[in-house]
């Protein structure tokens, strides 16, 4: 009888093509497929990490150097605060389209406040503008007017009495919303010479206008003005839109003492630094 043969005995460092893993390290089967699991969920995380810092990069470069407009239904609102008034107000677009009868309601609420707040030492110029039938007569409700009808004498009596004349100055006139608008205003009383002449003749809102007023000027006051104006009046040759200011209400803004130093908001939004 022929004896067989003792079989080889494979080293376990060894793998075995065809049989493997059968008969050659099946114990350590679970632990090789676990590390081979544990280098490709590693690899994954590298690359994808690898991908989201640069997205993140690409997209902080492109928020400093390009403009993203957002085309949507919903969206998104930028805010800021402004102290002075102590209100959140949203923030202007670059571009903005604004209805042709509000630019009218605008103009013509402009030329109504420098026609309520200016006198000259003329009374045919004035009876024009403060008259029962002048321009602010023309635009005012009954109750507006009878309002104004106290002040317009306070006014004319100073600027008779001292022989002065009254430039306005708008600062800010902006629209709130539905029929209300928001004023900033500011008076500037002058002396005048001997042929009815004052020292600063401009009217613009510039710093070298309003500095010569600042120096000149023998009384100032502030306003802040709140007034709702509509289509609803009658309509006639200095009125042609029938435009009507119904509810006018004004408050005096303090200025700043003689020696006190300015601060920011203490200046008028016209002559402030842009920052």
């Amino acid at each position: 009888m022929k004896k067989n043969k003792p079989k080889k005995e494979v080293p376990h460092t060894q793998d075995v093509l065809g049989a493997y893993p059968e008969k050659e390290q099946v114990d350590a089967f679970p632990e090789r497929r676990y590390i081979k699991m544990t280098r490709f969920l590693t690899v994954t995380a590298v690359v994808n990490l690898s991908i989201l810092v640069a997205l993140s990069g690409f997209y902080f470069y492109e928020t400093k150097h390009v403009d993203i407009n957002i085309f949507s239904t919903n969206r998104s609102k930028m805010y800021s605060i402004d102290p002075e008034r102590k209100l959140l107000l949203p923030v202007e677009l670059s571009s903005t389209s604004v209805p042709a009868m509000q630019l009218v309601m605008e103009d013509t609420i402009r030329t109504y406040l420098m026609e309520r707040y200016s006198s000259v030492l003329d009374a045919d110029t004035m009876q024009r503008r403060w008259g029962d039938r002048g321009y602010i007569a023309l635009l005012s409700s009954s109750k507006v007017m009878d309002k104004f009808s106290k002040e317009r004498e306070i006014s004319w009596n100073e600027v008779w009495r001292d022989r002065i004349s009254r430039d306005t100055h708008i600062y800010s006139l902006r629209y709130v919303h539905s029929d209300l608008w928001e004023a900033y205003i500011e008076t500037f009383d002058f002396v005048l010479d001997e042929n009815l002449r004052k020292k600063c003749d401009c009217s613009d809102n510039s710093y070298e206008c309003l500095s010569c007023k600042e120096k000149n000027t023998v009384k100032r006051q502030r306003k802040k003005i709140w007034l709702r104006a509509s289509f609803i009046g009658q309509k006639n040759l200095l009125n042609p839109f029938g435009i009507m200011i119904y509810e006018y209400y004004s408050a005096t803004v303090l200025l700043p003492k003689k020696g006190e130093r300015k601060t920011f908001w203490d200046l008028p939004p016209a002559l402030r630094p842009r920052i």
